[in-house]
Formats: structure tokens, C-alpha cells, sequence
């Protein structure tokens, strides 16, 4: 069996986001250009995400308490600090137990046709 595409997607994504990271400081990581959320928070909400789905909700544990308050869904905007801590847990959390074990179990075909709209 091999492991998931969905696992491997996100292993890839993770490192290139580490990998455009690299060079950014935490003051530019902290900058806001309104209307929109500084790069620390979209960041940390994008980990938050990944910490919801691949550890709260499949493995029903949590590994970063606060972080839901700090960057969660409808949370007001904020500057988080330690932009490099937060991608490091993107890079490094689900390499979390039980992520490397989903794995594909059946292959499904494509559908031979597609339907047309129109």
C-alpha cells in the first residue's frame, strides 16, 4: 500500500511554504496591509486548520492548545509573533503520529465519461 495522496500533498505544500518563508523577518511576517491579515496570522490559521483536521478530529487529541483562539475561523485579526515557531509546526506537526499511516486502500477509476452541461 502507499501512502495517501492527500498526506503526500500536504508534506510536499508544507515544504515549500517553509522554503518561501526562508528570508522573512518577523517584523515583515508581523506587517498588516489593510483590509487584509498579516502573513504570521494566515500562517498560524493555516496550521490551526491542518491541527483541526489531521490531529483534533482524526485522532481526537490536541498538540497546540490556544491556537484555535489566537488564529481561528472568525477570530478577530491579530499579529501573532514567532512566524517561524508556527511554520515549523505546519512543517513538522502532522509528521504527527498516525498521519504516515493513511493510505490508500482501493483504487477507484475514473469515470470513463463526463457529463456535459449546456
Amino acid at each position: 500500500m502507499s501512502v495517501h495522496p492527500l498526506v503526500t500533498g500536504l508534506r510536499f505544500a508544507r515544504s515549500e511554504l517553509v522554503r518561501c518563508l526562508e528570508g522573512v523577518s518577523a517584523e515583515d511576517a508581523q506587517r498588516r496591509p489593510l483590509p487584509m491579515n498579516c502573513l504570521s496570522w494566515m500562517v498560524g490559521h493555516m496550521a490551526n486548520h491542518e491541527h483541526r483536521c489531521w490531529v483534533m478530529a482524526a485522532q481526537g487529541r490536541t498538540l497546540v492548545p490556544g491556537l484555535d483562539e489566537l488564529v481561528g475561523y472568525g477570530k478577530p485579526a491579530s499579529t501573532p509573533g514567532d512566524l517561524h515557531r508556527i511554520a515549523r509546526f505546519r512543517m513538522n506537526g502532522p509528521q504527527m503520529p498516525g498521519l504516515g499511516s493513511i493510505v490508500i486502500t482501493e483504487q477507484r477509476s475514473r469515470p470513463q465519461t463526463l457529463a456535459t452541461f449546456g
